[in-house]
Parts: structure tokens; C-alpha cells; sequence
């Protein structure tokens, strides 16, 4: 008997230990669009400003830093009453680094970061098609 309970203790000191790490991604990001070799004859324009605000729409994860994109897909997706949740699987990651991106509406610019620690998995939270929380672990 004594042995049932030292064991459960152990796994409930073992699951504790276990925490989410949250991730928030900038909510808006500035991106200005440039013409970098204008053609013979035409002139451009950035019109009366220079920098457009974008608006987080998704996340994303990568083995490895994004340039190299190795973008990984959802291993599972749940949807119920406004809520979408994706679920994706890091533990093969051997070797490699996890980095979060985000991705904005109506630009191909993102930002992204290495994940702070090794992770076995993250889940990433919509509600009402808007992000409401990224929590990995």
C-alpha cells in the first residue's frame, strides 16, 4: 500500500513539474512595401505613407530557423462553438530548434523567435478566427 502512494505522489510531483510556457505574438506589426528595381520608363511610389500596419492572423511553428522552411502542420485541429485549437507535435525536433512565427494579414513579412526551452508540444487557441492564446510544453 505504501508503495501505491509513494508512486502517486511521485506522479503528481512528476505532472506538476510540467508547465505551459505562453508565447504572445505582436498583435500588429508595421511593414512598409518597396519597389526595388523599378522598369525602364515607370516611377513608384509608397504613396502618402511609408509604413502599413498588418494584423496577426496565424502562427506557425518550424524545425529550425523559418529561412529554412521547414514549416510544420497541425497534428490534430478541434473546433467547437467558435473556438478552433491546433495541436502541434514538437518531439521531433531532435537536433533541430523550435522557433515560433507569426504571420500577418495582406503582407509577406513575419516575425518569429526560437522557443525559450525544448517543448514536446504546443497548442495554438482561435476564437472567432482570432488568436487567443499559444501555450507550449
Amino acid at each position: 500500500m505504501q508503495k501505491i502512494g509513494l508512486f502517486i505522489v511521485l506522479l503528481l510531483a512528476y505532472s506538476g513539474s510540467v508547465t505551459a510556457i505562453s508565447y504572445q505574438c505582436p498583435a500588429v506589426v508595421s511593414a512598409n512595401w518597396t519597389v526595388p528595381i523599378v522598369p525602364s520608363g515607370w516611377q513608384t511610389s509608397n504613396g502618402d505613407r511609408n509604413l502599413a500596419r498588418h494584423f496577426l492572423s496565424a502562427v506557425g511553428f518550424t524545425l529550425g530557423p523559418p529561412a529554412e522552411r521547414a514549416f510544420l502542420r497541425p497534428s490534430d485541429k478541434r473546433e467547437s462553438d467558435g473556438k478552433v485549437v491546433e495541436f502541434y507535435e514538437l518531439s521531433q525536433l531532435e537536433g533541430h530548434e523550435g522557433w515560433l512565427v507569426c504571420m500577418y494579414l495582406n503582407t509577406p513579412a513575419i516575425v518569429f523567435q526560437p522557443l525559450k526551452e525544448k517543448v514536446q508540444k504546443c497548442e495554438v487557441s482561435y476564437v472567432k478566427k482570432a488568436i487567443s492564446t499559444i501555450e507550449c510544453s
